[in-house]
């Protein structure tokens, strides 16, 4: 009877917690969110660069390139330019890939025509 307590408590304890961490994430959100420094308007440009009209800067790199219908071995060479340790796979649109998650390694899918459908990220 006294251990049922003692995990009665542990888990109303472990519940409480959890509450207090998800609502310390959801402040940290909204005030990233609200922050005057955050910019939400990015112009995405023919050539495949963005910028960011409230800081002027520009990015002709990978990630901030669009590499969405670039060749496929072209989008990966711009990848391994930026990143020479990236672990980089061309892979058809279609193809079955395990689900883990590894930030050093990038997938680049590829239509039948070997151009990229989809803006390839770590992962």
């Amino acid at each position: 009877l006294l251990s049922r307590r003692n995990n009665h408590r542990r888990q109303n304890q472990i519940m409480r917690l959890n509450n207090t961490i998800a609502a310390a994430i959801l402040a940290t959100a909204i005030i990233i969110a609200s922050s005057t420094s955050f910019a939400a308007e990015v112009n995405i440009h023919a050539d495949g660069t963005m910028s960011n009209p409230a800081t002027k800067t520009s990015t002709t790199s990978w990630p901030d390139k669009i590499l969405k219908g670039m060749d496929g071995d072209e989008a990966q060479r711009e990848i391994k330019s930026v990143d020479p340790s990236l672990e980089t796979h061309v892979l058809p649109e279609d193809a079955i890939v395990t689900e883990d998650y590894r930030l050093d390694r990038v997938r680049i899918f590829v239509d039948t025509d070997g151009k990229v459908v989809t803006q390839p990220q770590k992962g």
